[in-house]
């Protein structure tokens, strides 16, 4: 999935990323360009908030420690800090979760009120590109020239190390298994069942050709 920010303004960026994709020997079967609303946002990367409550409480605890060590007359003990970092981490996950939908959908979910949500269901504001591959260990394939989650670590030639900024905005995403090839198709429609705009447009046209004997 090519990410938003690629869609920010006119650019060949999607277009090279699907060019280096397409050295991987693999077969395009599906694609679709749509605008995540923040439902499906949530149901996509809800569960990062936990991965982020456990990868990043070391440094939610080091962040606290240099601001707050010396800044009392009296000292913090390590059960005080772990405390705190417990306190601290719950809310630090949950923004940098949050900080995760808006760029995915350019909608803030913090300024949705209670009588808003039902537009949660709503196409959001930045634009999505999805694109199925088929092919012998495709999952694996499609990974290895995306590179590393992170841009600075990512190995040279890898669309990340060309095309990424930081662990967000890293060019594109992949599925890591196909357990996840499944959910995360059916969330942004792409299971190969959904309805189809254009197929009852020719349909119809079809239909009425046939009905007056044009066909």
């Amino acid at each position: 999935m090519v990410k938003p920010d690629n869609f920010r303004r006119a650019s060949a960026l999607p277009g090279h990323m699907l060019d280096l994709f397409g050295t991987t020997g693999l077969h395009i079967v599906g694609t679709k360009v749509f605008s995540m609303s923040l439902a499906q946002a949530k149901e996509f990367y809800g569960f990062l908030e936990d991965v982020f409550s456990k990868k990043l409480r070391p440094h939610v605890e080091e962040q606290i420690r240099h601001r707050l060590e010396g800044a009392f007359d009296f000292k913090i003990t390590p059960e005080q800090f772990s405390a705190l970092t417990d306190v601290l981490n719950r809310d630090h996950a949950r923004n940098e979760l949050i900080k995760v939908l808006t760029y995915m959908t350019g909608i803030d979910p913090d300024l949705q009120s209670y009588a808003e949500r039902k537009f949660l269901n709503t196409p959001g504001l930045a634009t999505c590109f999805a694109v199925l591959y088929r092919g012998p260990k495709a999952i694996e394939i499609i990974r290895a020239k995306l590179g590393s989650t992170d841009p600075t670590k990512a190995e040279a030639g890898t669309i990340r190390s060309d095309y990424g900024h930081d662990l967000m905005r890293n060019g594109a995403h992949a599925s890591d298994s196909a357990e996840s090839v499944a959910r995360e198709r059916k969330i942004i429609g792409l299971s190969g069942d959904e309805p189809s705009i254009e197929k009852v447009l020719i349909e119809n046209w079809l239909e009425a050709t046939r009905s007056s004997g044009k066909f």
